[in-house]
């Protein structure tokens, strides 16, 4: 090693300055780009707006374990922007997504057992799931909870319950949540 002003080391492996340097994680750097693209090739910015193009990179850092685009590549799936419609693989990327920690992932397959989509009907389980998201104060899925009491579905019909969890939705100032407030208070029970 060889010293420079001051006698510090130059950064070379062991050397105190070297371990003082930020440790660059090449997969995420790749992950970061391939989501870059991706977005930039689905929005049209600095790129032709390309769906192809954008499931292809959504698909790369998918791949590589990132929930927040296996959930994209799901919604892709959704709608058949860039691959064919397919509400199957929509679920499977859902379920990766949901598995890796992504609330919105866990969001997106309760409505889909709600809905019967990609998987089988079970609004019973969308409730569990739900329960378990409004336990982390997600505002969408306290809504969507408001929902299932106010029709009955998955769970006993209970106006009260429903209004609760709309109550909740809305005071985490979520529009669906304060719409369907609006909605109960101007038909009055």
């Amino acid at each position: 090693m060889t010293a420079t002003l001051h006698g510090q080391m130059d950064p070379v492996v062991g050397s105190p300055a070297a371990m003082d340097a930020p440790v660059v994680n090449p997969v995420a750097s790749q992950i970061q780009q391939e989501l870059r693209m991706a977005g930039n090739y689905l929005a049209g910015k600095g790129a032709p707006k390309d769906a192809v193009q954008a499931a292809y990179w959504f698909r790369k850092a998918a791949d590589l374990g990132d929930p927040g685009a296996q959930n994209e590549l799901g919604y892709l799936y959704v709608w058949g922007m860039g691959v064919e419609r397919s509400p199957e693989q929509a679920f499977r990327w859902f379920a990766r997504a949901s598995g890796e920690g992504s609330q919105q992932a866990k969001l997106n397959m309760a409505v889909m057992y709600m809905k019967g989509m990609g998987v089988a009907r079970d609004p019973k389980f969308a409730v569990t799931l739900l329960e378990d998201l409004a336990e982390k104060r997600s505002a969408r899925a306290e809504d969507y909870l408001g929902l299932l009491y106010l029709d009955g579905v998955g769970v006993e019909r209970d106006s009260r319950a429903a209004e609760e969890w709309f109550s909740r939705s809305a005071k985490d100032k979520n529009p669906e949540g304060e719409f369907a407030m609006g909605q109960l208070y101007s038909v009055g029970e």
